[in-house]
Order: structure tokens, then sequence, then C-alpha cells
């Protein structure tokens, strides 16, 4: 049967339990000690090693460098001499190179560039491929292994990429567009060598010091489009070279738009693997807590702990893909005015869409990863469709008191929450949950300050009704107002997200609830709460001399009940202060009073409504 999602906001209020309103922003976020909270799911994942197009990542990585002192400094060289004009002007030389030709190029070792001999075997109206000579002669480069290149580079790709009559240079310029053309001819160098002399990760890599005119000695110098490739290791499988090449490919392209931020230019380039047809890494950081706390858009040297930062790029940009298209994600990076977030944001908004709620339902998608839920919910392709968060906490036993305070069924706790990062909190066995999700800032900071941190987080509430099979999904703000959820549920899960990565600090988050437990009430029980609060009409009306007026609560909250005459004095405050949910009634007695109309007005932090009450002697 398929899932019913039903979505409402929720914004209530009541009093926290702990005062902390007054918490200002962490600066950073502390080092959690890991632990995987499983959930229902128990699914594994493996790339079909019997489909020689799916590749079992994580082995290799990408050799490019856009972070070093030297890199910055070229691609800033680079930037100004686009401006000024001085590339493409006229080719490298008087006439193209001739098939057999033999030169010397350099290629970066190490931390230094070195010169090697090459032998150009095939020029293309694309590319000019140079094998180094010595790779030649000792057999690690074939006529065999230079026709099944020129296949996946030209003529074909996997049946699932977005057009298998090409290959990864045609699909990666119908995505991305095309590289810089520094030298004039509208043509790719492809070093195909030994990278790392020997036997090594690193199967490929572009560098901005080969965009540099007139380098001196030692700082590349090829002022070429330079695209390197292993030839010891990268022949051995073509599927794997070509993986690596449309990834690397990716990053040169890249070049011409100017650069993003590493996540987000990995990112890119891991999705070329994709939308050319090859699978690349597997999923596995949603498993790991501390993996998922990371700020969404970090990256450490290497790509994190067991390329980690890979993957997370590399799903995120996937997804962007599946909920706004390939051809959307081309523009994000070929954007020029704004980059990283903002320029990501800038995208979606053409599409009816917005950064904030996409982080969000990424979030959401890693932990259900059921398009049945809702198509947002879940991942199209194959390999990314069996992944699942773990729970960043151990779920709460609805049934069980707390040993917080003085005990009772509640929970709280005070955890920071980084940029564009997650956590969930799952409650079991619950009915009638109310909840304050807040981010306090200090007052010293102003409300503008509080604004901007409400602005950046978001939640989301995922229900499970009791002898329901359909799931509810609620989109929350946080408020130092409360929220609450009625009625009996098997689980209640809270996806907290701060929903911008470009933040420079984490977020304080400050949650507390409390609930009945599920084997304590009863569906007659239940019914008595209602499901929003109301001023309801007075009874007698007209009346003489008293009557009696109802209200109802969603929530437990502070109200005002209060009645004015036609003048607008208050004559009559007939309650002010706590309330629990439900119905309540009061009276009111008019023999002090002329006849006339008069106004019942029932104030909360949600509103005021007013009702006429008329006298009648």
């Amino acid at each position: 049967m398929p899932r019913q999602i039903i979505k409402r906001p929720f914004h209530v209020g009541f009093a926290l339990l702990w005062s902390l309103l007054s918490l200002p922003s962490i600066a950073s976020a502390s080092t959690a000690p890991i632990a995987v909270y499983p959930t229902e799911h128990s699914h594994s994942h493996f790339a079909d090693s019997s489909n020689p197009e799916l590749l079992i990542g994580g082995d290799h990585f990408c050799g490019t460098d856009f972070t070093s002192e030297a890199a910055r400094n070229a691609l800033k060289q680079f930037a100004v001499d686009k401006a000024a004009g001085l590339y493409g002007r006229a080719p490298k030389s008087g006439s193209p190179p001739t098939l057999g030709e033999e030169r010397a190029f350099n290629v970066h070792e190490g931390d230094t560039w070195i010169p090697l001999s090459f032998r150009l075997v095939e020029i293309t109206s694309v590319y000019y491929l140079w094998v180094e000579i010595a790779e030649l002669n000792n057999g690690n480069v074939s006529q065999a292994d230079l026709t099944n290149f020129r296949r996946v580079a030209l003529e074909s790709s996997p049946a699932r990429s977005i057009d298998p009559t090409k290959g990864f240079f045609e699909n990666n310029h119908a995505v991305y567009g095309l590289p810089p053309n520094i030298d004039g001819d509208g043509i790719v160098d492809l070093l195909m060598y030994d990278i790392g002399r020997g036997f090594g990760s690193t199967l490929g890599y572009v560098s901005p010091q080969d965009m540099i005119l007139n380098a001196p000695p030692g700082n590349g110098g090829n002022a070429r489009d330079v695209l390197y490739l292993d030839s010891r290791e990268g022949t051995s499988s073509i599927s794997t070279l070509a993986a690596i090449a449309a990834h690397e490919y990716t990053h040169l392209i890249h070049l011409s738009y100017g650069w993003d931020e590493t996540f987000m230019s990995e990112g890119y380039a891991e999705y070329a693997i994709d939308f050319n047809g090859y699978y690349w890494r597997a999923t596995t950081y949603p498993s790991m807590q501390s993996e998922v706390n990371q700020n969404l858009f970090t990256w450490r040297d290497g790509g994190g702990p067991g390329s980690r930062d890979y993957e997370r790029a590399a799903l995120f940009v996937t997804y962007l893909g599946e909920r706004v298209g390939t051809a959307a994600v081309g523009e994000m990076l070929r954007g020029v005015l704004k980059k990283g977030a903002a320029g990501i944001d800038s995208v979606l908004t053409t599409y009816g869409k917005n950064l904030s709620d996409v982080i969000r339902d990424f979030h959401t998608a890693n932990f259900f990863n059921d398009r049945s839920i809702d198509p947002r919910f879940g991942f199209i392709q194959p390999e990314r469709a069996s992944h699942h968060t773990s729970l960043t906490s151990a779920p709460i036993n609805g049934e069980v008191m707390s040993t917080i305070g003085e005990g009772g069924y509640i929970d709280g706790f005070i955890e920071p929450i980084n940029s564009g990062s997650v956590r969930y909190r799952r409650f079991n066995t619950v009915a009638n949950l109310y909840y304050t999700y807040d981010i306090p800032i200090s007052p010293i900071f102003g409300p503008e300050a509080q604004q901007l941190a409400y602005a950046r987080n978001s939640g989301r509430l995922v229900l499970k009704r009791t002898g329901k099979s359909d799931l509810e999904v609620l989109d929350i703000r946080p408020s130092s107002t409360q929220g609450s959820v009625l009625g009996r549920f098997d689980w209640v899960l809270f996806i907290y997200t701060h929903t911008n990565p470009s933040a420079t600090s984490a977020d304080r988050m400050v949650f507390e609830a409390n609930w009945t437990p599920l084997s304590f009430v009863t569906h007659t029980e239940l019914e008595s709460v209602p499901y929003e609060w109301a001023l309801e009409s007075n009874y007698p009306n007209p009346f003489n001399p008293q009557t009696t007026v109802p209200i109802s609560l969603d929530t437990p909250q502070v109200v005002r009940l209060e009645v004015f005459d036609f003048l607008g004095r208050s004559i009559a405050l007939l309650h002010d202060g706590f309330l629990p949910p439900g119905k309540h009634a009061f009276h009111f007695d008019g023999s002090a009073y002329p006849s006339g109309s008069y106004l019942v007005r029932l104030s909360t932090d949600k509103g005021s409504r007013s009702r006429t009450m008329t006298l009648i002697k």
C-alpha cells in the first residue's frame, strides 16, 4: 500500500524545562565518540561484480591539487591572465603535431615537476594522446589498450549513461561545457604515463600550473590543456580508466568557469562518473556517527579517512542531479558569479526549490532511502538505493522513566550541530509528545542574530501512528515555543538539520520533550484532546445574566481570557495563566452590567481570537 505523506507546520509555545536561551552559538564542535545505533534497516551494499561497468571504488583517489599554495597561486594567475585575454590567441605551434612525433612534457611527481619523453600515438578532433615512450617499450600500453581507450573516450559509454553513443569527452561537454583552451588549438593533450612511478592509488589528475603561460622551470610550464592518466595500472581495467578520466576531465573543464570549493569540485567530478554510466564509490559514511556529524561541505587531506569526503560529495551531488536533473548540475558548475552553497541555491531557485529544503530532504533520504514514502526521500541510482543513515543517538524507550532531573517521561539535550549536518532522535511507543526544538542565541547579539540562527536550521518530524501503515511527515522550525504531536505512536523520529553548509561555526541546539507512555492511554482519552486551539461560542447567547465561554487547547500553554465592553474597556478577567491541553469552560456573570454587546477575547502566544456576546435583561 503506498504510504501517504501529510505535511503540516507546528509552532506552539511553552516554557523551556531549562533556562538556556542566553547560550551563544558554538564556535566549533567538539569531537564526539563514535557510536552507531542501528535502525530497522539492515541492507548491505555491494557493487555488482558481474557487470564490468560497475566498479567497486575506494582504493583510487583523485590526484588533482587545487589546495596547495602553488596550486592556489596558479589559479590566481590563471584568472588574471584570462581576464587580460592572454589565452587562446594562437596555436602552440605553426602546424599541428604528427602521428609518431616525440617530445618531452613536464609531469608532477611528488613535490616537483620532472620531464618525461612521450610519443604521439593518436590524433582526434578532441584530444592528442601522448604515451610515455618507456611504457610503450615495456608493453604496459598496447595497441589494444589504445583501441579500448578510444572507444570509451569517444565512441560509447555504458547503457545507463546520458548518451551511450558518446564517450566521456562528449558527455562531459554536454553537461559541463568545454575546457579552457589555454593554447588556442581547442584540443586536449592527454598524457598517459606511469603516475607514481610504480603501483599507487592515483590514476589521474590535472594541474592548474599547466595553465600558466611562461611558467618558470620546475612549475609545470606545459602551457596547455593537459589531462594526465596512469598507463601502468590504469590500462588494466578500461572501465576504471574511463571513470577516472571522466572525473579528472571534469576538473579541467571546471577551470573554464572559475574554481569552487573542494567539496563541490570533487562532487561534480564524481557525478561525471555517474552520468557517464560508471558506478564508482560505495556509500559507507552514513553508518558512522562521526561522519554524519561532519560539516556537509568539509574536505580533509586526501578526502578524509577511507575517502569519506569523496563519498559525501558524490552522494550529495548525485542527489542534486536526481532532484533537478543533470543539466541543472551543469549550470551549478558553470556558475561564474556565485560558487559553493550560494551558487547551488541560485540554480535551485530557478527550478522552484531552495538549498535549505533540499539539504533537509537529503538527510531524510539518507535515513529512509525509500522513494515509496516520498520521491524526495530516496535515491534513484541503483547503487545508492540501499544505504541508510543510522540514528545518531540511542532510541528513547517511551515506557521507561528518565533519570533527568526529578525523573518522569522526559528527554532533553544540548548539542552542537555543524554546518549542513544532521542529527536524528527517535522516540518509541509514546503518546501526546510535547517538544521544544530551539537554537538559542545570547540576547547581546540582538534579534537579527537570533533570526539568522532560526533561518539556517530546520527540522522534520516523521510519525508512525499505532495501527496505521502510512507515515506522516511534518516540517518544523526551531523556536522557543513548544510544539506537540498528539495521538498514539509506535515511533516519532526527529530529524534536525543545519541547512547552511557555508556557515563558519556550529550552532547550539537545545531540545526537550515530555510524553505519555503509549501503554498509559486509551483511544477515548486521546479523542478528548483537540487538534487545534479555539475560542468557541458562548452559551447561551443571548444570555441573562450568566453565560459559559468554552475554549479548546491543543497544547499546554499560558492563556488570557478577558471580557470587554463596547468602549473597549476590560470589565472581567476570566483566566490568566497556564492551562493543560483539552477543553475548558469559564463562566461570566453579567449581573452588574447593562444590556448590550460585549467582546470576549482569548489571547495565547499563538495569537488571539474574539467573539461577541449579547446580554439582554
